[in-house]
């Protein structure tokens, strides 16, 4: 399993908030014969102008655990586009769904641009991971350009325990039950 450690986040009183830390490795295979990505819109492709701007792909890249094992523990699903027509910048948008371990089912969502060494948002989250938020700081790896590119990802998030909610879903005995009234005029 990835090493990951969490720690109760103390500073809000409201709510009990978890801090995480987290590394893991991303690999994105963007050719060969077994790419994990596909561009769905290419421009410039169409047009003949070669331009990059609006380039389009899908990805579903390989989340795995950086240490021995390489185990795979989920996939980063998402899109990612050529947002600039004077630099580098792809934009991405993409959630990781952990599909095996300690966080089976959960995801944390993701945007952010990407040159070589960056950060990206944690905008949220599902499952052990719920209302997450945060930054992964990201370093490729490797880089096989067009062909493959892999990156160390550390997580830094908070995020909630939602099942330790002190307000019970359905109030029954001494309390109200609030309902929205759905009639109309």
């Amino acid at each position: 399993m990835a090493y990951y450690q969490t720690a109760p986040a103390m500073f809000c009183t409201l709510a009990m908030q978890t801090e995480l830390y987290m590394v893991l490795t991303m690999t994105q295979i963007a050719s060969g014969t077994d790419p994990n990505q596909l561009i769905i819109l290419d421009p410039g492709k169409q047009s003949g102008t070669g331009e990059q701007f609006g380039t389009t792909a899908v990805q579903d890249w390989i989340i795995t655990d950086p240490t021995g094992s390489h185990d795979i523990l989920g996939h980063a699903k998402g899109l990612h586009m050529f947002a600039s027509k004077t630099s580098y910048f792809w934009y991405l948008s993409f959630t990781i769904l952990f599909e095996s371990g300690r966080f089976w089912g959960s995801t944390l969502n993701v945007m952010g641009n990407s040159p070589e060494i960056g950060e990206w948002s944690i905008v949220g989250g599902t499952g052990d991971f719920s209302l997450a938020r945060g930054t992964i700081k990201y370093t490729v790896l490797q880089d096989t350009e067009h062909v493959k590119a892999v990156y160390q990802l550390k997580i830094h998030a908070f995020y909630f325990n939602m099942s330790a909610s002190s307000i019970p879903l359905n109030v029954t005995n001494g309390g109200s039950d609030h309902r929205i009234n759905s009639k109309i005029g």
